[in-house]
């Protein structure tokens, strides 16, 4: 007989049948404790400062990103631990680092993107979502000749007629009602004119309700945008709970796939109705299940809003007002000759890491003491030349896996805003307050959005 079976036999000879129970819980206990003792102070990314409840558990990361702040928290947190690396979970850092942006996400084959998150927005090897740079490029490629400034410039009589519906109906809304809430009318704006350009069919939301511009594909966006953190958060007892039970029916995204699935099926048999080239005619080589996951996608991450004095405006809205703010976690890859250093230590290869547009837009290194206030001033030289601070700006992301859309929708904002300056005097009702925004995914105005007072220019 070994040692160990002999020190087993031992044991059990004078184990107590009631004593059991207990030396399991002590035994838990013990694992457990030594589970937070090596997170804490073992783990590879155990040099970088961070609450201590973050390094226990990826719950605290959940907490945070729940309440709907979690980029305001994060930057505190920044100055309050005097670093540019926060340790946010487990095995994952936020980065301030502005110059450290084109390091993770300008090299998509070296800094792959982390396939827990991606996951949660349930739309598998979608442009978006797809981690498998190799297999996204094959896949992008198929699209971006439609994304082309000519295309772009083929479609803007589909801007103007999208944009003159808007304007024409909250001309009848001033009539009775000088209150109207721009925040919906900009979203359906945008998802009209979206889901023409993908498909040529039409949605219509800017002219579902009368009186207003609420629409139910919108309500299932909202809604769906709020639930995203509880779709990517996996805890043991999460998964042990639908391996059992099944995974939870989210009946918004339930309600929104079955609308698109119907759209897409429509586009199938109709092909393009319109006379301008639409997106998915370059994706007929995939499959309709692809197609689906696209459309999705396209769906999800772009229907919210946004002379050179009017350049410096446009260019200080997607400065300041950001759709998506947050987190877009990449991996570091194992370079040894090429490592990520931040505030002079190595972060450590299979650490998940983020830099986001909130900490580069809103950099007062970068942009100056007012970073948080709109400005459009700073985009000028005294001679009202725009200065070269694009490269600052990451509302739509930089590098290869940059949102390819955002030529339409500069194009689609610039339009906007001049029909509304060229049809309305515009002004704050007098008990107006700034809305308390929300960050899930996308930027989140509350319910009532942000209603202005609307008065009608005679033409």
């Amino acid at each position: 007989m070994g040692i160990l079976e002999s020190w087993i036999e031992h044991i059990q000879s004078g184990l107590s049948p009631k004593a059991l129970p207990a030396l399991v819980l002590v035994a838990i206990l013990a694992l457990w404790s030594g589970r937070i003792v090596f997170l804490r102070y073992f783990h590879p990314v155990a040099g970088f400062p961070g609450p201590l409840a973050a390094s226990r558990s990826p719950k605290w990361l959940y907490d945070v990103l729940c309440t709907g702040h979690s980029e305001e928290i994060f930057d505190k947190l920044h100055k309050e631990y005097n670093t540019k690396a926060l340790r946010i979970a487990p095995n994952e850092l936020h980065i301030s680092d502005v110059d450290l942006y084109k390091t993770i996400y300008t090299k998509p084959a070296t800094f792959l993107k982390d396939h827990v998150f991606f996951d949660g927005f349930q739309t598998p090897h979608s442009f978006g979502t797809e981690c498998d740079w190799e297999v996204h490029k094959v896949h992008r490629r198929l699209a971006n000749t439609f994304w082309q400034r000519r295309t772009l410039l083929s479609i803007e009589p589909l801007l103007h007629e999208k944009t003159n519906i808007m304007i024409n109906k909250m001309r009848e809304m001033t009539e009775k009602d000088a209150s109207i809430n721009i925040v919906r009318a900009m979203k359906c704006l945008f998802l009209d004119t979206t889901m023409v350009y993908l498909l040529s069919l039409q949605w219509n939301t800017l002219e579902e309700k009368h009186e207003s511009f609420d629409a139910h594909t919108i309500e299932c966006l909202d809604a769906m945008d709020v639930n995203i953190w509880a779709k990517m958060y996996t805890p043991l007892s999460k998964r042990i709970k639908e391996l059992i039970f099944g995974q939870p029916v989210d009946e918004h995204f339930e309600e929104f796939d079955r609308i698109v699935k119907e759209t897409l099926d429509k586009f199938q048999e109709t092909g393009n109705v319109s006379s301008h080239p639409v997106l998915f005619e370059n994706l007929t080589s995939t499959s309709v299940q692809q197609q689906h996951m696209d459309l999705l996608d396209a769906l999800f991450g772009g229907y919210h809003p946004f002379t050179t004095s009017v350049m410096a405006c446009i260019k200080e809205i997607f400065r300041v007002s950001l759709p998506l703010e947050g987190r877009f976690p990449r991996i570091v890859p194992d370079t040894p000759s090429d490592p990520l250093i931040v505030d002079g230590k190595v972060v450590p290869p299979g650490t998940i890491v983020s830099v986001t547009a909130y900490s580069v837009n809103l950099d007062e290194e970068t942009w100056g003491h007012d970073a948080k206030t709109f400005n459009p001033d700073r985009w000028l030289k005294d001679a009202g030349q725009i200065l070269d601070l694009d490269q600052y700006l990451i509302t739509f992301g930089k590098g290869p896996r940059m949102c390819p859309a955002q030529g339409m929708v500069y194009a689609q904002v610039t339009i906007a805003i001049a029909y509304l300056l060229k049809n309305f005097k515009i002004y704050f009702p007098p008990e107006f307050k700034s809305p308390d925004l929300q960050n899930f995914m996308m930027t989140m105005y509350p319910q009532e959005g942000m209603s202005l007072h609307f008065e009608a220019i005679k033409r």
